[in-house]
């Protein structure tokens, strides 16, 4: 099979989507057939310094800013987000740069062939494997990927769950892991109690391990790791608020001061908004003083602040000006896209633009519990605008939001009467940003996959 273009390549991937949740994620038996996968591919992730991270709330923002801060330091390192925002490549992204096409295509043709064998695999119970999953040949691919490119460090953001996630491959006792903060999310696959979601979260951890978490919420959850983390015989620490202080805003950078033991760091400054976020910077860094320590360098501090004035995770407490029209609008986008981090937006809200009331540009995977989320955004909401969108289609599957008038549902129900509901989404940004009074800021949030359609319109005004 030929691919003339990265958009072939993917729709190609996309037919591995499988039809039911069951098929998506069939535990113990989903993992093995990825372990299978690997091991005709060599084994491409023992053969990587991985940095695991799971977590409900923050994943994300601590693989960003834990790749940029290595990056920082003059390492080559590898970075697999999920779901990605712009382009399939960033699942498997070097140092911040997208890979060419071609050798994207070069190096997939030649991992193919590993995906075509494992489906004829027998399995130790006896059973074929059967084809593997869209998120297992992705994970894979991955780890594939960043072995070819000889990078120094592999930073691993798990799908989801963990103990299960196709990304939990790795046995080499030199994986560090990162725990971040653990709530109620697709409790259909991981559990509907904390302590079966924090299983599944610790489940990343394994024999040697080093492992890294933060208080958690919930003292369930932490207990679980502490468990999880001594019966594998594992190092843990745990980022607390005493190692964060004189935390405050000055309208664009916050800053802070860290301390872990020997590792001081007064007065830094962090682009990227919200309390959340210097939580997710302090478990990056001392992620990064664990490597020191451990592979014997030396910390760039110029090279490390400097990267954090400037780094931006794009959908992540982003505030920008854009001009409309001739005149200037504050938005902030973020990708609220479960209970736990709205709660954690609205609260950043509050805490960053105190007494303010928003509007607000929305639309939530059909996959959420959407009334939860509505009633957190109601208590700072000015205006709201609802709109729809799907991400794509297949044989398989669809990926798309909550229609309308399900949400007409849930906001009629919480008594929230200020909304208009339209299912043009290029109407709907239109009508947002033309009725926002100048002296407001558009918060746009939901779903990632809802706002990597809204960059697109944030280009075209660009343009």
């Amino acid at each position: 099979m030929i691919f003339n273009s990265l958009s072939e390549l993917e729709n190609f991937i996309r037919e591995y989507i499988p039809k039911s949740v069951e098929q998506k994620y069939n535990g113990d038996w989903g993992l093995a057939r990825t372990k299978k996968l690997l091991e005709l591919a060599g084994n491409p992730q023992e053969k990587l310094k991985v940095v695991h991270i799971a977590g409900t709330s923050g994943k994300g923002s601590t693989a960003f800013l834990t790749s940029q801060i290595l990056i920082s330091q003059g390492f080559k390192v590898g970075l697999t987000v999920s779901p990605f925002m712009f382009d399939f490549r960033e699942i498997f992204q070097i140092s911040g740069q997208l890979l060419p096409e071609k050798k994207v295509i070069q190096y997939f043709l030649e991992f193919k062939k590993y995906i075509d064998q494992v489906e004829f695999e027998v399995g130790d119970n006896g059973i074929i494997f059967e084809k593997p999953t869209y998120h297992e040949i992705i994970a894979s691919f991955a780890y594939f990927v960043f072995d070819k490119e000889h990078v120094d460090y592999a930073v691993i953001e798990v799908f989801m769950g963990g103990l299960w996630d196709c990304t939990n491959t790795v046995s080499n006792p030199n994986k560090i892991c990162v725990i971040n903060q653990i709530g109620y999310d697709h409790t259909e696959i991981l559990g509907n109690t904390i302590e079966e979601i924090a299983a599944q979260k610790s489940g990343i951890i394994h024999v040697g391990n080093e492992v890294i978490t933060i208080e958690q919420e919930y003292p369930l959850a932490l207990e679980i790791i502490t468990n999880q983390a001594a019966e594998q015989q594992s190092k843990l620490t745990i980022i607390r608020s005493q190692n964060i202080t004189n935390l405050s805003y000055d309208g664009s950078l916050q800053s802070f001061d860290f301390n872990l033991q020997d590792f001081v760091l007064v007065d830094l400054k962090l682009a990227m908004l919200g309390r959340f976020q210097v939580y997710n910077c302090a478990l990056a860094l001392t992620v990064l003083e664990r490597l020191a320590m451990r592979d014997e360098f030396i910390i760039n501090e110029t090279a490390l602040r400097k990267t954090l004035e400037i780094s931006q995770f794009s959908g992540r407490m982003e505030l920008l000006e854009i001009k409309y029209k001739n005149q200037t609008r504050k938005i902030l986008l973020d990708g609220a896209h479960n209970e736990q981090k709205m709660a954690a937006l609205i609260s950043n809200l509050k805490d960053l633009f105190a007494g303010s009331k928003f509007d607000f540009l929305i639309s939530f995977s059909n996959s959420k519990d959407s009334e939860k989320m509505l009633q957190q955004v109601c208590s700072v909401a000015g205006m709201l605008t609802v709109t729809e969108f799907i991400l794509f289609e297949t044989k398989a599957v669809t990926k798309k939001s909550f229609v309308l008038e399900e949400m007409k549902a849930d906001l009629d129900s919480l008594g929230f009467k200020n909304y208009t509901l339209e299912i043009s989404l290029e109407k709907a940004f239109e009508i947002a940003v033309e009725s926002l009074p100048t002296d407001k800021i558009l918060v746009i949030t939901g779903s990632l996959y809802f706002l990597s359609f809204i960059y697109k319109e944030l280009e075209k005004i660009k343009s």
